[in-house]
């Protein structure tokens, strides 16, 4: 799976954010670029994991003014 936030746009998570979750050969990846944001855990310490179970892989790219915020003591 594939999630992509630019242009302004914005995720904002209250739980745990996996990309690239369990399964055999599972792949996930998130893009943030051209003034995008993506925040996790803005009120209390959450996780933030990149390729988590198994042999599960995951890549998070930011570029051209993407903005990753990791809050609340929130782990990567």
């Amino acid at each position: 799976a594939v999630l992509t936030v630019s242009g302004g746009g914005a995720v904002n998570s209250e739980n745990d954010l996996f990309v690239g979750y369990a399964g055999a050969n599972n792949t996930g990846t998130l893009n943030i670029n051209n003034g995008g944001t993506v925040s996790v855990g803005s009120t209390t310490e959450r996780w933030m994991a990149i390729g988590r179970f198994d042999t599960a892989n995951g890549q998070a790219t930011i570029t051209s003014g993407g903005t990753l915020n990791l809050n609340a003591g929130t782990d990567l």
